[in-house]
């Protein structure tokens, strides 16, 4: 992908992201809560999306060291 934030995520770090990288379904939803992450349009595991963070929800015991 090309881009240090997929790393970053396998490594179990927060990530910082615009609204506007955020794909919410339904009309005028306002993203917030648990999400689930996608490198390259395939899921890798889940988040907790909160002010402009994304908090790693990523297991501990499978994060690359």
């Amino acid at each position: 992908a090309g881009d240090s934030r997929a790393v970053r995520y396998l490594k179990g770090e927060t990530l910082e992201l615009a609204p506007d990288e955020l794909h919410a379904e339904g009309d005028g939803v306002q993203p917030k809560g648990f999400c689930l992450v996608c490198i390259d349009g395939f899921p890798v595991g889940w988040g907790k999306w909160q002010d402009g963070m994304i908090k790693n929800e990523y297991p501990p015991g499978w994060r690359w060291t």
